[in-house]
């Protein structure tokens, strides 16, 4: 996980408790630490956001590995924890392609066609059990692009369509939290143990 702190242009953090390399549960990993007042940008995040060597390419596969541990439930606010997002140039709404964590719920969830909002899964998690998501994905505009997920080794989609919502260059991974709602509790925690992204 080390090589995400190489970059430090990466880490988009409101203070220096925001993220960090920690061991926990016997495993080096990424620790996010979100309060309602953490602030970038006037938005309540702390993500890294991997534009460096260079954005992902149109039109073309991509294989992503997520793996995770929510230490207790969250409230049912949804929190941003993995996305892909196209340019910031006007495309809406961003991200095409993320998974979010709604209470007990994680889910994939896709808007890369406009005025569509699709849920490609929603699959419950235990606090505290590490989380493992594999996401392989064409990155394309219309029905050429489509998605493929694993929660755990089980498939969970295999969805054809868009996968994101620009046909310009400059779309980019990003994870850590990004919440725009705290209707209760004040703070979340997340690791983060393993985030690898590859072209097939």
């Amino acid at each position: 996980m080390n090589q995400w702190f190489e970059k430090k242009g990466n880490l988009k953090a409101p203070n220096d408790a925001s993220i960090n390399l920690v061991q926990y549960q016997g495993k080096e990993c990424i620790r996010f630490f979100l309060r309602e007042e953490d602030l970038v940008n006037d938005k309540c995040k702390c993500e890294i956001v991997c534009l460096d060597p260079k954005p992902l390419e149109l039109k073309a596969a991509y294989e992503f590995d997520f793996n995770f541990i929510i230490p207790e439930i969250w409230d049912d606010a949804w929190d941003i924890i993995w996305q892909i997002h196209s340019p910031d140039n006007g495309f809406y709404p961003n991200p095409p392609l993320c998974l979010q964590v709604e209470g007990d719920t994680i889910i994939l969830r896709n808007v890369a066609t406009e005025g569509e909002k699709l849920d490609l899964f929603r699959v419950h998690y235990e606090p505290g059990i590490e989380v493992k998501i594999k996401i392989q994905t064409k990155l394309h505009w219309n029905e050429n692009g489509w998605v493929k997920a694993w929660v755990d080794g089980l498939q969970r989609t295999d969805y054809i369509g868009a996968s994101i919502h620009s046909d310009e260059d400059g779309n980019y991974l990003r994870f850590g939290q990004y919440c725009m709602q705290w209707p209760g509790k004040q703070s979340r925690l997340l690791y983060v143990t393993e985030c690898l992204d590859k072209r097939i």
